[in-house]
């Protein structure tokens, strides 16, 4: 019999399904040593757990939760004579082993299995307006954890409704929304002006003097429907569903906000999830090829055609691009530098400039070099200002390419692209695009058909291409 048998370890995939925790997160916690492990390799998930040890450390975890969950004892006895004093109703729920509902009349708990045999947690209990509400009870391994929870909540309505702290004061949407418009001009958010914009123009001739609490789902309801049936002046379409659910998103925010300061009467945000609208925007696939590229270029204005340059060999943002400075520009060292102030995510970043970005700089560099930033326009003959906004030069430019559709920002995408089709590593490429999470860097990647294909040819037992390829190629 093996070392491990004799000692009766467990594996990481036993441990999750006991903790009730995703196999990863299991692995996470071995990573920080927040949980007792043993190593019987050497790669890094050569895992395994002492039956023992777990015990031990759940025990201590629970006592934890009971600490940090509650400031006085809440089950003064054990939870089957808690059962005893206050279970109405017991039932098996679809008849599955480890799912089950116990009504104790003011709230319940409810144990429920996931496909991966995983057993949930969750409560429900009446609010102070008598509303059922249910929830998740994150992180609860057994029901005493979850009574503990539901406890909880009942203290929370019963405070609610009896506490001698002051009432939480009424305020109209259009008072709140001034001191978030203050708020978010303090933090210098970059989005502050698109969020003031839309706040001004939208929110407040719709909500203006209503109670801040007072709005429900149904009145956001009124708001998508009045704006789906207005056009826009000057346009002869209606709002997409895209740039619509852009305004519920801050919408959204606004409420969130006041609820999280706990000072406002308002206690739920009105604008649910359901409320967003399937996105309508037809767009065109975000692949530049080579003659689309060329296109481009030859049509774009002066002005213009070194910022697609630039977007195209460094993967760099509208406004990352439209800032920047010669400061953060090394020629000698082969760097940009994105600070802090230009960057969306607030990290600063370093870009590497391959040679036909720096054939270009230098051409920029002779040219206007005594400017303070990069990229310029000449709006009259020695009138110089910084590029700023290129909107009309942009859409002209994809108009004459015809390019109908695509977004300066899907430069971005292309060179993420392209980057995937020459075997850089996702996090390199991260870096590179300065991307919070590999993930998001592999959503902006986009394979082209050929790459698809070349990627399928592979397949082949030999690992050769079969010549049908090369003959789709002949025949394209």
């Amino acid at each position: 019999m093996s070392e491990t048998k004799k000692k009766n370890l467990l594996t990481v995939k036993e441990v999750s399904k006991v903790l009730s925790l995703h196999p990863q997160t299991i692995y996470d916690m071995c990573g920080n040593n927040k949980i007792p492990h043993l190593k019987i390799g050497e790669t890094q998930r050569s895992i395994r757990f002492d039956s023992s040890d777990i015990d031990k450390w759940l025990e201590d975890r629970k006592q934890q939760v009971c600490k940090t969950v509650i400031k006085e004892p809440v089950l003064a006895f054990s939870v089957r004579d808690y059962d005893k004093l206050f279970l109405k109703r017991s039932v098996s729920m679809s008849g599955k082993k480890g799912s089950g509902h116990w009504n104790y009349g003011y709230g319940g708990v409810i144990s429920r299995k996931t496909l991966g045999g995983i057993v949930r947690w969750d409560v429900w209990y009446y609010d102070e307006h008598r509303k059922i509400r249910q929830e998740v009870v994150k992180q609860a391994v057994c029901k005493k954890e979850a009574l503990i929870a539901l406890e909880f909540k009942r203290r929370q309505v019963f405070k609610k409704l009896y506490s001698d702290e002051p009432d939480r004061q009424e305020i109209t949407f259009s008072d709140y929304a001034e001191k978030f418009l203050t708020e978010i001009r303090m933090r210098g958010l970059k989005s502050r002006q698109n969020i003031e914009l839309v706040v001004r123009k939208r929110f407040l001739p719709f909500f203006g003097n209503m109670a801040l609490d007072k709005i429900n789902p149904g009145m956001v309801k009124d708001y998508i429907s009045e704006r789906k049936n207005v056009k826009a002046k000057g346009k002869s379409t209606v709002i997409s569903n895209s740039s619509l659910n852009i305004e519920l998103a801050y919408l959204k925010r606004i409420f969130n906000t006041a609820i999280e300061e706990e000072q406002y009467s308002i206690d739920r945000n009105p604008v649910k999830p359901t409320l967003f609208l399937k996105d309508d925007t037809k767009r065109r696939d975000k692949v530049l090829t080579a003659e689309e590229e060329e296109k481009l270029l030859k049509v774009a204005s002066s002005h213009l055609k070194p910022m697609i340059i630039t977007a195209l060999n460094t993967g760099m943002r509208k406004t990352e691009i439209s800032t920047l400075e010669w400061e953060n520009v090394d020629l000698e060292n082969r760097t940009i530098t994105i600070t802090e102030e230009h960057s969306k995510n607030g990290k600063a970043r370093e870009i590497p400039i391959n040679t036909v970005l720096l054939n270009e700089f230098k051409v920029l560099k002779a040219n206007n070099g005594s400017s303070e930033f990069v990229f310029i326009y000449e709006k009259k003959k020695g009138v110089v200002r910084p590029v700023g906004d290129f909107k009309i030069a942009w859409g002209n430019a994809v108009r004459k390419a015809g390019l109908d559709g695509f977004t300066f920002h899907d430069l971005r995408h292309v060179f993420a692209s392209r980057l995937a089709e020459q075997g850089v590593h996702s996090f390199e490429a991260q870096a590179i695009l300065g991307h919070s999470s590999v993930d998001m860097t592999r959503w902006y990647s986009h394979s082209t058909m050929d790459q698809l294909l070349r990627d399928v040819e592979k397949v082949n037992g030999n690992g050769k291409m079969s010549g049908l390829f090369e003959e789709s190629q002949a025949r394209g």
